[in-house]
């Protein structure tokens, strides 16, 4: 389902909106007057008792969801894992990756109560909701009274984490106005080590694998056909052919990239291993700018292999810029809260806002930090970074699995050698990709996996058994031509 969505987005007229939710893998769907009439989830407890709940969004795509439950309030105690000063709310909105824990105290008259699922940005268009219900003991099985739809599945009240909405308002509480319980080490406080400003959106540029700049031009193309690229810093990552951690020397480090050595991404499409490299043991600011020009959209941001906390967030407008929030810092205007700043690991930037979120580079290794929806995470929507040295990083473990191209050579597949003037079929792949000249080169390598195929065929007299090494000699050509 995710990959067909996927491709008929980016290569068709299809679209990336769900139409419905699911709760623990269960949930009903109605279309069209037809409608479902599957289970649903359903959580029992017991008048008088409390319980805690675990939350968990593993959305691919644009689609915050609020949660509430009906004539019940929820008492927030943790997010993505970190403790935090309780505090009670209507509703909690969740974005893709992020947790949370809450409490609910059992005091309502035993019955049956909603739990309402609203989805909100790329879940609005087609109404995606969902319910579950909560049971208390003594009651009847029956479902709870009321009509079910999208818009009484939203509702009003103090509401945590509300989309593309800054601090400061009445009735909403964005995640940086939570308190951490962990005090922060003083270190925290002090200027960072290493600064890193990221900003983001959908950018008009001819990405390679949408749009070529002569046959297919974005700027030449009616609006609903354009790819807009979402890009971190105008840099769209390109993951490398084998894990850096287990593989150093098999990388090819001369494909790593950061600011300081792209061009003109502004008006090119630039595609490479994006790393930002930081000492073992620096402090690390980060500071996340969602310029917000192209769609009014909301990106939950994650970083694996470290925590952060979040010290600042605001919303300037519909749009800001990398060099408005520049000036900000500059002029001393981005107020940071060193004093219980929440933990997390997964942060939404509002539309048109920015984030700065702090963490200490102590875990050595490389660590992906990305986009969590599929859609932009999958055309390259993150960087990576790589914290501490070589030789810092944990040791591989012996006869530990490798990861890279299969490419057949007459060794293994135990024929003759060639004679002297023909050319190594390993060094002519090799050629093919990094050589200027590709047409030549890969008809040449065409010219000798069909020798090399014709002489496969020969040594297997089974027809049955020669298939399987042609099938994939043709695998690989078909690869390396692209």
């Amino acid at each position: 389902m995710g990959l067909t969505k996927f491709v008929s987005h980016h290569h068709d007229d299809g679209d990336n909106k769900s139409p419905n939710i699911l709760v623990n893998g269960m949930g009903r769907f109605s279309k069209d007057e037809e409608k479902t009439d599957t289970p649903l989830a359903s959580f029992n407890i017991t008048q008088g008792y409390r319980y805690r709940f675990r939350l968990i969004s593993n959305s691919i795509l644009n689609c915050p969801i609020q949660m509430s439950i009906d004539n019940h309030t929820m008492k927030v105690l943790a997010s993505d894992g970190y403790p935090i000063v309780p505090i009670e709310v209507d509703a909690i909105t969740i974005a893709a990756g992020e947790r949370y824990d809450f409490v609910i105290n059992a005091n309502q008259t035993p019955d049956n109560y909603w739990i309402r699922f609203h989805g909100l940005i790329d879940c609005a268009p087609l109404k995606a909701h969902q319910v579950a219900i909560l049971h208390y003991e003594m009651a009847d099985f029956d479902e709870p009274e009321g009509l079910v739809n999208y818009e009484n599945c939203y509702v009003d009240g103090k509401v945590l984490n509300p989309v593309n909405v800054a601090p400061g308002t009445e009735d909403d509480i964005t995640v940086a106005e939570l308190n951490s319980t962990s005090k922060a080490d003083e270190n925290w406080n002090k200027e960072p080590d290493v600064k890193i400003w990221l900003a983001y959106d959908f950018y008009e540029v001819n990405n390679l694998h949408f749009h070529d700049p002569e046959h297919y031009p974005i700027f030449l193309v009616p609006h609903r056909r354009k790819l807009f690229t979402p890009q971190l810093n105008r840099i769209s990552l390109k993951m490398p052919p084998v894990p850096p951690l287990s593989q150093p020397s098999d990388v090819p480090y001369e494909r790593f990239c950061n600011t300081t050595t792209v061009g003109d991404c502004k008006n090119e499409f630039c595609e490479c291993i994006y790393v930002e490299h930081v000492p073992l043991g620096s402090l690390v600011e980060m500071i996340i700018i969602d310029e917000g020009n192209t769609f009014d959209a909301t990106h939950p941001f994650h970083l694996h292999g470290s925590a952060f906390r979040v010290l600042a967030m605001e919303r300037l407008g519909n749009v800001t810029t990398l060099d408005d929030v520049l000036a900000l810092d500059a002029a001393g205007k981005i107020e940071r809260k060193f004093s219980a700043a929440p933990i997390k690991d997964t942060v939404s930037v509002p539309d048109g806002g920015y984030a700065v979120v702090r963490f200490i580079a102590d875990n050595p290794g490389y660590w992906l930090f990305h986009c969590h929806l599929s859609f932009h995470v999958e055309v390259g929507m993150g960087l990576i970074f790589k914290v501490g040295e070589q030789e810092d990083f944990p040791p591989v473990p012996r006869n530990f699995p490798t990861c890279g191209p299969w490419l057949l050579n007459r060794e293994d597949a135990d024929l003759p050698p060639r004679s002297t003037s023909a050319i190594v079929f390993e060094e002519e792949t090799t050629t093919s990709v990094s050589s200027n000249n590709n047409e030549s080169n890969v008809v040449d390598l065409n010219i000798n996996v069909l020798d090399l195929v014709q002489e496969l065929s020969n040594k297997f007299k089974s027809s049955a058994v020669a298939t399987a090494p042609t099938i994939l000699v043709f695998s690989v050509v078909l690869f390396l031509s692209f």
